[in-house]
């Protein structure tokens, strides 16, 4: 998903949800560009580091920085109401972060 795909998704998925409802993203995060020059929402190189040869011409992604996402649920009429960031085991690195919103 990029970033219209994903700004059409939230503008329409408080129409479904009933009030009270969550809304729960899980996604890549953003320690992930650590290092990069562009801490900046935008176009990413995709890639398939740790899986196989099997896997060829990964797609791009769309990178968003936490702000950015919290704006995104703020705007569309979500409340955070959390923010998890689960640690892999081995690697002790953020595995992913986890934004959860709900309907007001």
């Amino acid at each position: 998903l990029g970033k219209e795909s994903v700004t059409k998704v939230f503008k329409n998925v408080s129409a479904i949800l009933n009030k009270g409802g969550f809304f729960i993203v899980q996604t890549v995060h953003p320690s992930s560009e650590v290092g990069s020059a562009m801490r900046k929402d935008g176009w990413r190189k995709g890639t398939w580091a740790g899986f196989n040869d099997n896997f060829t011409n990964p797609p791009p992604w769309y990178f968003r920085t936490i702000e950015s996402w919290k704006e995104l649920f703020n705007t569309n009429g979500f409340v955070l109401t959390e923010i998890l960031e689960p640690i892999h085991p081995k690697t002790k690195s953020f595995a992913s972060i986890i934004f959860v919103g709900k309907t007001s």
